[in-house]
């Protein structure tokens, strides 16, 4: 059933369902006089309000294709910009994609991509396996940062006693801590810190008692 409704501020339009032919309408969606839609509410506070007593409100975008193909999306969340006003200002700046991961349609990654004067990129990757790539979509590891320009850095901005924590839960007598290097991976006693490079030349260690060896 379609009704239009007066609620002493402006109209209503309420669209409203039926379980049995016996049983009375309840109303499933509105629009009221702004424009806002509401589904499972009469009073959307947002363009576009969904709400639900039971904790059941989603949004599902479904890809109907039987047979998906490798690196075919499944749905994405687009923002778009009609700024006219600045080169490259109108378009797709932002979307999220959800995006086959292999060849047999049972392994997804999560894309997100922003755009930058008119180009959409891909910026991050959350892999089927639980990877995040930021700079490359093929992680290889839990964080893969990946900087083409050779500028990436992590910066810790919280006020504290500590800066950037890094904590090994599982360490041998072999396995340092934290490594800072350049080439491969060096390894040294437990809890020690690591500079340098990985040729051993002109490096600096520290123990896990502060001094330096």
């Amino acid at each position: 059933a379609i009704g239009l409704a007066y609620d002493g501020t402006g109209y209503k339009m309420h669209f409203g369902t039926a379980s049995t032919t016996s049983s009375g309408i309840s109303t499933a969606a509105t629009i009221d006089r702004s424009g806002s839609v509401g589904i499972g509410t009469t009073g959307p506070d947002k363009l576009l309000e969904i709400s639900s007593s039971s904790g059941s409100s989603v949004i599902r975008l479904t890809n109907t294709d039987s047979v998906v193909s490798s690196a075919e999306s499944l749905g994405s969340i687009e923002w778009q910009s009609n700024d006219s006003s600045t080169p490259g200002g109108t378009g797709t700046q932002g979307v999220i994609n959800v995006v086959d991961d292999n060849t047999y349609g049972n392994a997804y990654s999560m894309t997100f991509s922003t755009g930058n004067g008119g180009t959409l990129s891909e910026k991050m990757r959350i892999t089927s396996g639980g990877n995040v790539g930021i700079g490359t979509d093929a992680p290889t590891n839990l964080l893969t940062i990946n900087d083409p320009n050779a500028n990436g850095s992590i910066t810790d901005t919280i006020p504290s006693w500590w800066g950037l924590v890094i904590d090994r839960a599982y360490t041998t007598s072999s396995t340092a801590a934290l490594a800072l290097i350049g080439g491969t991976v060096a390894t040294g006693s437990s809890g020690r810190l690591y500079l340098g490079n990985s040729d051993d030349v002109d490096n600096t260690y520290i123990d896990g008692g502060g001094n330096q060896l």
